[in-house]
This record gives C-alpha cells, sequence and structure tokens, in this order.
C-alpha cells in the first residue's frame, strides 16, 4: 500500500443500547447474594502487578476496587448477584418503589453502578419515572497507513495519557518517541502487559490510578463518547489492552485514540466500541461499556514483530470476517494482511448498521460462544491452580474462535443445510491458516485436563449474548451458505438443543484427534 487509506464509522445508539423485554426487581439479586451465590473473585490477575496492591481477605480489595473506579461501594457484591440471578441485557432492572421489597437506600446507587456496565449496560428504572433512552451519535475515522510511514506520526500530538503494551514499547519504543521517554512536558507513558486472566476490573482501576487527572474530576457518564474537558487517550497494543484500556476511558469520559499493534486487535477489537473485562465465575467480557474511539491509527507494520502464533490467532478473526462478506475480500494466496482495509471494511458496514448489537451485529459471534467457552474453561483452570503449562501456553481468543468456526460450521451442517463443500472450504481456509491444531495441543491450552463437555455446555448457556436462560438450549450464529447468516424470522441466532450441540462436539473432536 503506498498511500493511506481512510473508512469513517458513523454509529447512533440508545442509551441505555438495549431496551427491558422484562423487569426484574433488585429483591432478587441480593436473594440470590444472602443464598451464598456471590462467590467468586476478581479473576486470577487479583489487584493486578505494578499498581494497586492485594489486599487481603477478598472485601478490602473489591472496595479498593471500587473507589479506584469511583463505584459506590458493593456495586461488586450487586454485580455477582445479577450473575446469580441469572440475568440477561434484556432484563431491566427495577428499584423503583414498586419493586417487592423495596431496595434499600445505601444499595441504590451502587445497584445504579453495576446496571451500567453489567452486560455493557441494561436498562434502569429508579425512583424516578421510567426515562425515554437517550438518542446518542457520532462518528469516527479509522486510517490504514502505508508502510512508508513515519512511527512519530501514528502517536497523536495533543494526548496527555500513552498505555502501551510492554512487549511493544521493548521493541518500537525508541521509534514512536525518539529521545522524549523522559521528556515531563510529553504526555504520561504507561508500560503494561496483559494476559486474558487479567482482563479484570482490577487492571482497568490500575489504568486509571496511574491516569493523569483532567482539568476538573469527570463524573462517570453513561454516554459512549467522550465528556467536555476530558483528557486525551492512547492505546498502543494488542485486543486485550485495547478491550481493558478503552473501558477504563469510558469510566474517566476519555478521549481515546487505538492504535493497535496486532493482526486481530486491527481486524476487530479496535472497531465497533465494544469495550470490556472478565468477571470470575460468572465468564468472559460480562461487564463492560459501549465507548467509540476518536480515532483508529493502523499500520500492518507492527505485524513484522507479532510472533507466529499470534499473527495466527488474528488470521482466525479474517476467516470469520470472510465467512460472513466473502465478496469484501479474499481468502489466501493473497495476505489478510495485505488486505487489512477490506477485512476492516467488513466489520465496520456491520456496527455502522446495528453498533448496540440489538441485530445484526450478532453475526460478527459467529464461531464465539464455543469460543469464549474454551477460554473461560482455561482461566478457570488457572485460578484453580490446574493450569500445568507455562502461562503462554494458554489458549488465545483467535485460536479459540478458530475451534469455535469449525464447531459452528459442523452444526451449521446439521441444522441450516450448509453443504459438505462448504464445510470442507472453512476447514481447509483454517488449515492454510495455520489456525488448525490437533485435540492434544487444544486440551494442553485449555488448562491440560480433558475437556468435558458438561462444563462447556454450562458455560455456553450462561454467555453473555444469550437472550434466554436456560440449560436445555442455547444459541448459536449458523450459516445456511458461505456469506449467508441463517435466520428464523427475524432472529440472527439459532436455538441449539444441548443433543444437538454434544452431537457436533463429538465430531468436532473425532476431527481433531
Amino acid at each position: 500500500m503506498s498511500k493511506s487509506q481512510t473508512i469513517k464509522i458513523n454509529w447512533e445508539m440508545t442509551d441505555p443500547p438495549v431496551p427491558a423485554r422484562r423487569w426484574r426487581d433488585l429483591a432478587a439479586l441480593e436473594g440470590a447474594c444472602q443464598a451464598g451465590d456471590c462467590a467468586g473473585g476478581l479473576g486470577a490477575g487479583g489487584l493486578g502487578a505494578g499498581g494497586l496492591g492485594a489486599v487481603p481477605g477478598g472485601a478490602p480489595a473489591e472496595a479498593t476496587i471500587e473507589t479506584t473506579l469511583g463505584f459506590p461501594a458493593g456495586t461488586i457484591r450487586t454485580l455477582h448477584g445479577a450473575f446469580a440471578a441469572g440475568l440477561t441485557r434484556f432484563d431491566g432492572w427495577d428499584a423503583s418503589g414498586s419493586a417487592t421489597p423495596p431496595i434499600a437506600a445505601s444499595k441504590f446507587a451502587a445497584a445504579k453502578a453495576a446496571a451500567r456496565i453489567y452486560k455493557r449496560g441494561v436498562p434502569w428504572r429508579g425512583d424516578q419515572p421510567e426515562p425515554r433512552p437517550a438518542q446518542l451519535h457520532g462518528s469516527y475515522q479509522v486510517t490504514i497507513y502505508p508502510d512508508s510511514v513515519d512511527l512519530t506520526d501514528l502517536l497523536p500530538h495533543d494526548v496527555d495519557y500513552v498505555i502501551i503494551d510492554g512487549n511493544v514499547a521493548r521493541s518500537w519504543g525508541g521509534k514512536l518517541w525518539p529521545g522524549q521517554h523522559r521528556n515531563p512536558s510529553g504526555p504520561k507513558i504507561f508500560e503494561m502487559q496483559l494476559s486474558e486472566n487479567e482482563k479484570t476490573l482490577a487492571s482497568v482501576a490500575n489504568i486509571l490510578e496511574h491516569a493523569p487527572s483532567p482539568t476538573h474530576r469527570v463524573p462517570p457518564s453513561p454516554s459512549p463518547s467522550p465528556s467536555p474537558a476530558s483528557t486525551r487517550w492512547c492505546v498502543i497494543g494488542g485486543g486485550i489492552l485495547t478491550d481493558v484500556a478503552a473501558f477504563a476511558a469510558g469510566i474517566k469520559g476519555a478521549e481515546i485514540t487505538f492504535v493497535p499493534t496486532t493482526l486481530l486487535a486491527m481486524a476487530d477489537a479496535c472497531i465497533g466500541g465494544k469495550t470490556g473485562v472478565n468477571f470470575s465465575p460468572w465468564g468472559k467480557n460480562q461487564l463492560g461499556l459501549f465507548y467509540f474511539p476518536r480515532e483508529v491509527r493502523v499500520w500492518p507494520g507492527w505485524l513484522q514483530t507479532l510472533p507466529p502464533r499470534h499473527l495466527a490467532a488474528g488470521v482466525a478473526e479474517c476467516i470469520k470476517h470472510s465467512l460472513l462478506d466473502p465478496g469484501a475480500f479474499k481468502p489466501p494466496p493473497r495476505s489478510y494482511v495485505d488486505q487489512i482495509a477490506d477485512v476492516i471494511h467488513v466489520k465496520a458496514n456491520v456496527v455502522k448498521e446495528d453498533p448496540a448489537e440489538t441485530g445484526r451485529r450478532a453475526t460478527l459471534n459467529f464461531g464465539h460462544t464455543l469460543a469464549h467457552a474454551l477460554e473461560a474453561e482455561a482461566l478457570a483452570a488457572q485460578e484453580r491452580g490446574e493450569f500445568d503449562q507455562a502461562p503462554d501456553e494458554q489458549i488465545l481468543h483467535g485460536e479459540a474462535v478458530a475451534v469455535g468456526l469449525a464447531f459452528a460450521v459442523i452444526l451449521s451442517q446439521m441444522k441450516c443445510r450448509l453443504s459438505e463443500n462448504d464445510k470442507q472450504w472453512v476447514f481447509s481456509l483454517l488449515r492454510d491458516g495455520g489456525c488448525w491444531f490437533d485435540l492434544k495441543t487444544l486440551t494442553r491450552r485449555c488448562g491440560g485436563a480433558s475437556l468435558q463437555w458438561d462444563s462447556l455446555w454450562r458455560r455456553m448457556c450462561g454467555d453473555k449474548k444469550q437472550s434466554v436462560k436456560g440449560d436445555d438450549a442455547t444459541e448459536f450464529v449458523l450459516l445456511s451458505k458461505i456469506g449467508e447468516v441463517h435466520q428464523e424470522g427475524a432472529a440472527w441466532t439459532v436455538r441449539v438443543s444441548e443433543p444437538e450441540a454434544a452431537a457436533a462436539w463429538t465430531a468436532l473432536m473425532s476431527l481433531l484427534r
């Protein structure tokens, strides 16, 4: 690519992002907690290294994080209660006088704060008449730079705070800020290296603890766009850092520019306004906000130093995009890296239409229901101290998506008449992209123990995207043919029973042996 390319993404959504299909009174949350169902913690990462210190005893640690995040005391406990009660993103939280029994005044603020970040925001009804959803809109630009770009141009010159991946800083820092690392008048630079098990509220708090203060305190706001007089941040790194730092920016009300340095972050994480962290023991990306960047600056040259395994993980997301919109770009032999602008266009076109994931954006979850369950299994093994591999052997998000894609096309053939040729085409893309590995490798990267179907199924039934909770069936994005997502009425997902999913899992296990 000899010159820059730009993509403008317009977005429009309501606050809260989705309407309530039913209202649940908050006594259910408190009841679930009192019943002892709020067990769990803040993730294996604890309070994170290099920032907030670990505090013994659990509750003080939660209090420290809540204070740093600006959340009322009891917010984290309320979140645990909501998960224990099985609330979906379509369940409105009722704290009005009609709730039985009425919610205590001391818990009202905590519940309101929890509702804002539960599954990226759920409807809330307080002691005033139910507010009408606010209509919000905005836009941002994605710029794809040529190989010849001066790296100093990738960093906006008006930012106050740079959060950069530690590996990227070591490999590229001297070219990004030649002679400026110790310049007191430059932006504050915070190096942070996160793994999947450190994608927690504690890491969000760590970023906020190091953030420079604006001219005045910007109170947390539900708006998915920056507050007036906010600080300006820049995030340089991969998908995990992008998700966590953007969540922190949303809480702070800071403007944020993304400079993605992995293929997965370029193709997926930096586009669309989703932010989030894992919340143990309830699963992956369960807490977050919709919060859109000021701009995105993509330079494929970062991939020169990306380890092959991480590059292949990004290829899996590119393959997913190609299966949803095969006319947008051609799979290999041309490199996905050479077609990164076309790859980005696929997701950009979807999120322009449906930024809040109330319709077509659900299709971007193709392959992700099983993927998130596999990642949760690996995280749980880490937390139990049973992961017997080196930390960098843990399954990567893109690797889990590759397995999820294979599983989804098997289900698509069973449920939606996807042809054998189309199924084998997907398998060949995964193999050619370096995204395919055998059962022994999959098992090792998920914790070392044998993968138990019952546990995976429970995790898939609890995935945040499910609109109805239950253990007898769950929802999957499936294909009728390459480029055509199967729809049942207006729904972009298909209900799959446990026996059907188990049969597809058995077929996949046979394929990977």
